[in-house]
């Protein structure tokens, strides 16, 4: 159910990525108490964004859950910050996260929703 996009300017090597993908699930799976079956990351580089007027290094990250709970959401952003300083060095003040609630009848899998 949760789903956690991360998009950056940053290049990375297909082990690197594959290590931050990793390190993310088990993240958002440890600290979100969520299955690791229903789990999902997903990695993306843009070519270009800039913030706050520069292209420093940046990125944009979406995390969408059911009973995303709001009181749950400034632990997930200092994790995700510190997860993006770690495996892409991104400082925390340049990671910009958006988190949204789904109702579980609004989020299909398997051919059916969770609600």
């Amino acid at each position: 159910m949760p789903y956690l996009s991360i998009e950056t300017n940053i290049s990375l090597s297909e082990n690197q990525q594959k290590d931050l993908m990793e390190a993310a699930s088990r993240l958002i799976v440890e600290k979100m108490k969520k299955p690791q079956g229903y789990t999902m990351v997903s990695y993306g580089e843009t070519k270009r964004i800039l913030f706050a007027g520069t292209e420093e290094a940046a990125a944009f990250v979406q995390l969408r859950a059911i009973n995303l709970a709001a009181d749950q959401c400034g632990d997930l952003s200092k994790e995700i910050c510190a997860l993006l300083e770690k495996y892409c060095c991104i400082k925390p003040e340049r990671v910009f996260i958006n988190f949204s609630d789904i109702p579980a009848k609004l989020w299909g899998y398997n051919r059916t929703t969770f609600g």
